[in-house]
């Protein structure tokens, strides 16, 4: 098969001229070129030197721009090195890495595309592939840089001791840190950065501080903006999390998430001020952006990368016998807590599995929960006592499930001690900001079971994406000397300071191929800063 090299080069920025182009926009570098279904990309992202924001976004797209899978990761420093899971049920085919942040202030974001192999239908006849065509792109500076202690010819299982040697002139216009890559790589392929355009109905909200998830409340039979109602956001958890925010002029709301990882189960709901009004609330989609599709063309498979995935097939089939991971999760220690949630102290805990068993909460206010009044009639109505006034609340205590305003009392009126765990109750006035709470009723459910509870116009059941945690790369791939080394990312290293002479060192794995020394970069006048090395592990 006639072997064509992918010109398509790997750094390129904005349309318009070339210093244009590097001045606003972002970078986007990921470890490898060609995956396989299942396995992690690492990824490189350096925003614009104008951007603020401290949240960036990656996502995983089909060429005509359909989301497939996204991670949010934070910024320091308009740099962040982070990771994105690749599905395990791909189909072979190019794809797109895009990042971007959430403000419209930028318009155009930077997508850089990969090559995704099913590991089990592999290559599947496909003889050729759609790419993004060559656009216009800024050749990056790489003359003054040097790559030391690597041969052009490495045995497996060996290891080496380089330097990255850059001159003073080049020091001196350096901006940010260096991105420093070993891995294998398909001769004949190299994909590109291109700029994309989008259009987004979201409202665009600097996030410089974190997370900052945006919606909007209407009422539900005219669809105009309500202002005023009330919008609870609880993270259910054993303390669980709590917010609330009144709605602007506009209908709008806005709640910052610090510190929030991986995938975050939120409830968000809100309250209207007149009792008759049905509400709608709805919340933005940070990945719900249309993107104009690229110019494809289609390119001739190159030799070697039927091997290749071959090779890798079985890499991927390997590390899920031996239950390898490529990279440590490096979560933070997690904030501290207080000793009770945020309606405060109750007044008394109680569990219901220390009695005997209760049908349904009406047994249980009345056996175990004294001084909270359940009555299940048509309507059921549940209130406490006002312990300082020795009588009884006229209103409907902050009744929670697993942290969760429910104004329904039908919700637990079926719960009994099979399905709850425990149930903190107050019996006094409390305030949260300018929430009064007559008395607080919290039920926490057995294994979070909180299928009672149901999505409407007003009450919406999310899982967003927190923030990826960062990683660290195994240099070795088992502490077991037994077990196989198939590494095909040998070194990754994203946030090295530049200095005249860095040090670096790596060992091969088991893996026999073409391997890639990668150094990355950017300068202050936005120029990509770029220079490769490659060796043969034989």
């Amino acid at each position: 098969m006639k072997q064509i090299l992918f010109i398509l080069t790997a750094i390129a920025w904005l349309s318009g001229t070339a210093n244009a182009q590097t001045k606003a926009h972002f970078g986007l570098m990921s470890d490898r070129d060609v995956y396989i279904s299942g396995n992690t990309a690492l990824v490189k992202i350096r925003l614009p030197q104008s951007e603020q924001s401290s949240i960036a976004y990656v996502d995983l797209a089909t060429l005509a721009g359909k989301h497939v899978t996204g991670i949010t990761t934070s910024v320091s420093n308009r740099e962040a090195s982070t990771f994105i899971d690749i599905p395990d049920s791909l189909s072979s085919a190019a794809y797109l890495l895009r990042v971007f942040v959430n403000t419209m202030d930028n318009k155009v974001f930077t997508a850089r595309e990969i090559m995704v192999v099913n590991r089990f239908d592999k290559l599947n006849g496909l003889t050729d592939l759609q790419a993004v065509a060559p656009t216009e792109a800024f050749n990056p500076s790489s003359e003054k840089i040097e790559i030391t202690g690597v041969p052009k010819t490495a045995a497996t299982e060996a290891s080496f001791h380089g330097e990255l040697l850059l001159q003073p002139e080049l020091l001196d216009e350096i901006d940010g840190q260096l991105l420093l890559c070993v891995s294998e790589v398909v001769p004949g392929i190299r994909f590109n950065q291109f700029p994309v355009t989008f259009k987004s109905t979201n409202k665009g909200v600097l996030e410089e501080k974190g997370i900052v998830l945006h919606g909007n409340v209407v009422d539900a039979a005219t669809s105009q903006p309500v202002a005023g109602a009330t919008v609870y956001l609880t993270i259910p958890d054993t303390i669980p999390y709590f917010q609330y925010f009144k709605t602007t002029p506009n209908g709008e709301f806005f709640f910052l998430l610090n510190n929030h990882y991986a995938k975050i189960p939120l409830v968000v709901q809100c309250v209207s001020n007149d009792i008759g009004q049905s509400l709608k609330i709805s919340l933005d989609d940070k990945f719900g952006f249309t993107a104009e599709i690229p110019h494809l063309e289609n390119i001739e498979l190159p030799e070697g990368l039927a091997s290749y995935i071959d090779k890798s097939s079985d890499i991927a089939l390997l590390d899920k016998l031996f239950e390898f991971q490529p990279v440590q999760i490096d979560l933070p220690p997690a904030d501290s807590v207080g000793q009770y949630p945020y309606y405060g102290k109750p007044t008394k805990i109680v569990d219901p599995d220390l009695f005997y068993d209760l049908e349904d909460f009406n047994e249980i206010s009345k056996e175990i929960l004294p001084g909270v009044k359940f009555r299940n009639h048509i309507n059921p109505t549940i209130r406490v006592l006002n312990s300082p006034f020795r009588e009884y609340f006229n209103e409907q205590p902050l009744l929670l499930l697993d942290g969760i305003p429910i104004r329904d009392v039908n919700t637990i009126a079926d719960m009994g001690s099979r399905d709850i765990e425990r149930v903190d109750f107050l019996l006094a006035e409390r305030f949260f900001g300018d929430l009064r709470f007559p008395g607080v009723v919290a039920i926490y459910s057995k294994d979070n079971d909180r299928s009672n509870l149901r999505e409407d116009n007003s009450l919406l059941i999310e899982e967003i994406q927190g923030l990826q945690p960062a990683i660290t790369l195994h240099r070795r791939m088992h502490a077991n000397a037994h077990l196989p080394d198939t590494r095909q990312t040998l070194l990754w290293e994203p946030g090295l300071a530049p200095a005249a002479q860095i040090p670096f060192s790596f060992t091969t794995s088991e893996i026999k191929g073409t391997f890639r020394v990668l150094v990355s970069g950017r300068k202050k006048s936005g120029e990509p800063i770029e220079y490769e090395q490659f060796f043969e592990v034989k």
